[in-house]
């Protein structure tokens, strides 16, 4: 906009048209008097000289306030913030709580390089601060550039703009840049024309080098030309996006004369570009402490010097997932103090979600330090990932973005407090919430322990998300809360909700969710509440144990049926029982064996896995009580892999394989070897906490004393629809007189991968069998000849009875 008042104006509206390359870089500094014209220089020739701490240089802030509609400027800042990954980011945000007047006050005063903000702004004040205070509040001497999309904050035309101010006062800014007219943000990914600019701004610095205040500004409106149309939004921004200051300046990025990182635990090594010259060697001179509590120090024993690196020893480990920084003094080679932010072994989470983002379980446990926010775009997180949230933290999903995250039955995704099980606590971090506008079709969360939080899952309005099999414990508040929304729910548990007036397992307001097979157990209140004209229909639970009672109905709709409840409730198939949890103060919710909620879920429900009618309760009880073993039977000197195949939850396992009443193995899976003769009974034995179970298979395993040679010269012929088996006799002539006498066992299938079924057996010497009347449609048929010397009635009982038998030479007979 140039000077000229008024007529010339440009305002970017349709006809005018511009130059969008420019070939002369202008900066603006509307200094009316002396003073203001030495404070401009003042602050300008200082940072040109760098004549100021170079600890700030390392420093951003990053502002993002409300914006209307469901949109905040947090998100927008933490891509801004990857511009420059080399910075320690002081992040005030209104949708985190940490944005305040105060709070940037304090920024720009303790020293901060850069500023970039996203709110609401006019030509009197910009993040809250307004021409006053910065004569008033603002006591910085080390001085910082302001980039913001905020309206009207450079309209210098008329009017005395609060760019001007900080420009022209003794403290504030040595650069500015800001829109003479409007700014425009978008509520869509991010995607506001304002950030558009902002983002080819810092591309400009640090991807293509150009660190020259005038050239990156205009180099943002080069790129971005191709799609400024003769109307709209960019077309505004590219025209009114001035700076305020001297162009030719241009920003010092370049400073990485030293770096610090975590090593090991207790150990922090400090890298110098070049040598750092004396002092580099006494780790006095070294002070470690949390970036957000400089009192919270750590204690130094020693170190070592290799080279330009110094090993820093500490009295203790850092803590997980907290960030550090370290302070170093009394160095000769670097300005002091030199302080620079720890690249710790945690790996911490402040950046929003913008772009798609996997987190691999190899890669946690991840740790919410900010808010975690899914905005416009998507997060998976995989099985066996382990969430570890700040305090007061949440993750927040809206503005199209989704979230999924998928754990399964043996590796869920977990989402706890920051402390240790044995310190953590109710409401040690929020909550997982959907907002209104997140992509809820794509929302799932399956497989996942979320516990330690306020309230577990926050439903927004219109949300459908997906939860299922899924534990909700140790909340303050409700496990879900569902306000206006309309959720699936299977499968999920909620239990231990203390220490608030508003602990129900669920709560539902005007809400209509679908809800099969969940437990609500020992909340402080009512294990569901509905409330407001929610409709609520109810399948196949368990509500039990809850403090104030099972359902509390305001005002709504509550039908539940084949479930069991505390104290009762009117529905078909309905019980008041105790379900017969395993451990449940161990959130262990699988159903004892004689637990009344087994096979008393609806009948017209889809079966359970095993194939039975279906349990109440969010796990359902497994009938398969069983184990398998590669061998049942041989010779001396026999090693038998034992597989357990019961399906459920077991911490313990206990094997007797010999019949001896003591327990030979603790494994899983174990190996036993079979050294003598003799017929075994097995018994195993699981257990988990409160609850055990003991199978035996008795005469399970045969081990006769030495392998015989197997029976050769097989011949079969077919005569009509016999077949006539005829094989050579074993060579007996080595056995001593205790061997019992021969004998064979013949067994046939139609598929030798399959099962042999028992044909018949000779005795002696006999080496010939008759298969009478075999079925016509049998092409072909497939043979086992076993020769034994034992008793005949034990061996031929136990292995007609177990269909078993070593393969010894197998024949082929095509039909005719």
């Amino acid at each position: 906009v140039p000077d000229d008042f008024p007529e010339t104006w440009i305002l970017g509206t349709s006809g005018e048209e511009a130059d969008w390359f420019f070939e002369v870089n202008i900066g603006r500094a509307i200094l009316e008097d002396a003073s203001e014209i030495d404070n401009w220089l003042n602050k300008t020739i200082s940072y040109e000289d760098f004549s100021c701490s170079e600890n700030y240089l390392k420093t951003s802030t990053l502002v993002g306030q409300y914006l209307g509609y469901t949109a905040y400027g947090g998100t927008a800042m933490d891509e801004i913030a990857m511009f420059l990954p080399e910075f320690n980011h002081n992040r005030l945000y209104q949708m985190n709580g940490t944005y305040s007047k105060a709070n940037v006050v304090d920024a720009i005063n303790n020293g901060t390089h850069i500023i970039s903000h996203l709110g609401h702004a006019n030509y009197l004040r910009v993040f809250d601060i307004y021409d006053g205070d910065v004569d008033t509040l603002l006591t910085n001497t080390d001085y910082c550039f302001v980039y913001t999309q905020g309206c009207h904050t450079g309209r210098y035309y008329g009017l005395e703009c609060i760019a001007e101010s900080f420009l022209k006062r003794e403290h504030g800014t040595f650069a500015y840049i800001g829109n003479t007219h409007y700014g425009f943000y978008s509520s869509y990914k991010d995607q506001g024309a304002s950030q558009l600019f902002e983002r080819e701004f810092f591309d400009a610095i640090r991807n293509e080098g150009i660190t020259n205040l005038g050239n990156a500004n205009y180099d943002s409106k080069e790129d971005l030309a191709g799609i400024i149309g003769p109307t709209g939004a960019r077309r505004w921004v590219g025209m009114d996006l001035t700076l305020f200051g001297d162009p030719h300046l241009s920003l010092h990025l370049d400073v990485g004369d030293v770096s610090a990182e975590q090593t090991n635990g207790n150990e922090i090594t400090i890298s110098y570009e070049e040598n750092p010259g004396t002092g580099a060697d006494n780790y006095e001179n070294y002070n470690i402490y949390e970036r957000d509590e400089p009192d919270s120090t750590i204690g130094i024993i020693s170190c070592s010097v290799n080279g330009n690196n110094v090993v820093l020893y500490l009295e203790e480990d850092l803590k997980e997932g907290i960030p550090y920084n370290v302070e170093i003094s009394n160095v000769s080679q670097i300005t002091n103090p030199t302080i620079r932010p720890i690249d710790v072994l945690s790996n911490i989470i402040e950046l929003s979600i913008i772009t798609p983002t996997t987190w691999p379980a190899e890669d946690g446990p991840y740790y919410i330090y900010e808010d975690l926010i899914v905005k416009g775009s998507n997060l998976t997180i995989e099985a066996g990932t382990e969430i570890k949230m700040y305090q007061g933290k949440e993750v927040v999903v809206y503005d199209n973005g989704w979230l999924k995250a998928n754990g399964t039955e043996d590796e869920k995704v977990v989402f706890t407090s920051y402390d240790d099980s044995d310190r953590a606590s109710n409401g040690d971090w929020l909550d997982i919430f959907f907002y209104r506008d997140a992509d809820h079709d794509n929302c799932e969360i399956d497989h996942c322990l979320i516990e330690y939080a306020t309230t577990g899952i926050w439903l927004d309005s219109t949300s459908t998300a997906t939860i299922k099999n899924t534990s909700i414990i140790y909340t303050k508040e409700s496990g879900i809360y569902s306000y206006c929304a309309n959720p699936t729910i299977e499968n999920v548990i909620v239990a231990f909700a203390s220490g608030s007036d508003n602990n129900h397992g669920f709560y539902f307001e005007n809400s209509e969710p679908q809800i099969n097979n969940i437990v609500s157990y020992e909340n402080d209140y009512y294990g569901i509440y509905a409330a407001d004209s929610s409709n609520v229909v109810l399948n196949n639970s368990i509500i039990y144990g809850n403090i104030a009672g099972s359902i509390l109905n305001d005002s709504s709709s509550v039908l539940i049926t084949y479930s069991d409840l505390e104290g009762g409730f009117f529905g078909a198939g309905n019980i008041d029982e105790d379900p017969l949890f395993a451990d449940p103060s161990n959130n262990d919710f699988f159903l004892q064996s004689d637990s009344p909620c087994i096979d008393t879920g609806d009948p017209d429900f889809p079966r359970d896995q095993d194939g039975t009618r279906a349990d109440m309760g969010a796990i359902y009880y497994p009938h398969l009580f069983d184990f398998t073993a590669d061998k049942m039977f041989g010779y001396d000197s026999l090693e038998v892999t034992f597989t357990d195949l019961t399906e459920r939850e077991i911490t313990n396992w206990s094997w007797d394989f010999d019949n001896d009443g003591v327990y030979d193995s603790f494994e899983e899976s174990p190996t036993f070897s079979y050294t003598q003769p003799g017929v075994y009974s097995v018994k195993m034995k699981i257990e988990k906490t409160a609850w055990s179970d003991t199978l035996t298979k008795t005469n399970f395993i045969v081990i006769q004393q030495s392998q015989l040679d197997p029976p050769e010269n097989l011949t079969i012929t077919i005569d009509s629809n016999d077949v006539f088996l005829e094989w050579s006799a074993i060579d007996t002539t080595r056995f001593d007189n205790s061997r019992n006498e021969l004998f064979y066992l013949i067994y046939y299938s139609d598929n030798p991968y399959d099962s042999f079924d028992f044909l018949g057996y000779t005795i002696g010497e006999t080496t010939s069998f008759t298969h009478q009347d075999i079925i016509p449609s049998n092409d072909c048929m497939f043979y086992q000849i076993i020769g034994y010397a034992g008793t005949l009635e034990r061996m031929y009982e136990f292995i007609e009875r177990n269909k078993i038998g070593k393969l010894e030479k197998l024949e082929l007979f095509q039909k005719d």
